[in-house]
């Protein structure tokens, strides 16, 4: 936290029992220090994280079956969405419950695991955006590797592409982790 701007918020990452390490015990001294949302990898981790009473914000970083989607929005947790049958999904349980789900665009620059392709993130993005059936809190993606400098510039000429021609008032962009945040100022 000390090794940010003060004006950037500082998602932690507790997946797989915070690496092994206790999410029970760390999660509430990780709020106390002054992280300001948790990601999850899953939809259970999340709520595990409700479980113990914590009321900061919680992304699933990781693929979200539709299935889970629901149980996502009835717990306040935001899910990453990436395709058409994620918005789909959002919008029969909008329909249905009447609660918008909580989004956050994940763009594919690089990692190839999961996300938009970044040629069509300004598209989806632009979908995204007139769902009014979706709460759209953010966009991101994932620094396959940090610490090393090309591909790092790759997917960050990607990023930026992506970024310059959408409107992103209002809502959360995402790209450094740890070893970004020591090696780039983005």
């Amino acid at each position: 936290r000390n090794n940010i701007d003060k004006n950037k918020k500082l998602l932690g990452i507790v997946k797989a029992d915070a690496y092994g390490h206790g999410v029970q015990m760390l999660a509430p001294i990780m709020v106390a220090s002054g992280v300001d949302a948790f990601g999850v990898a899953s939809i259970d981790e999340g709520l595990d994280l409700r479980e113990i009473n914590i009321k900061a914000p919680i992304l699933v970083v990781g693929a979200v079956p539709t299935w889970a989607i629901e149980t996502a929005t009835q717990n306040n947790i935001s899910i990453s969405i990436f395709n058409d049958e994620h918005l789909n999904a959002c919008k029969e349980i909008y329909e249905r419950t009447g609660i918008k789900p909580k989004v956050h665009v994940k763009i594919d620059t690089g990692m190839n695991r999961i996300g938009v392709r970044s040629e069509w993130a300004v598209e989806y993005i632009e979908k995204v955006r007139k769902s009014n059936y979706l709460e759209f809190e953010g966009i991101f993606t994932h620094l396959a590797a940090a610490e090393e400098k090309e591909p790092t510039k790759e997917q960050l000429k990607r990023w930026n592409e992506v970024i310059s021609q959408i409107d992103t008032k209002g809502i959360l962009l995402h790209i450094q982790n740890t070893a970004a945040t020591f090696a780039y100022d983005i």
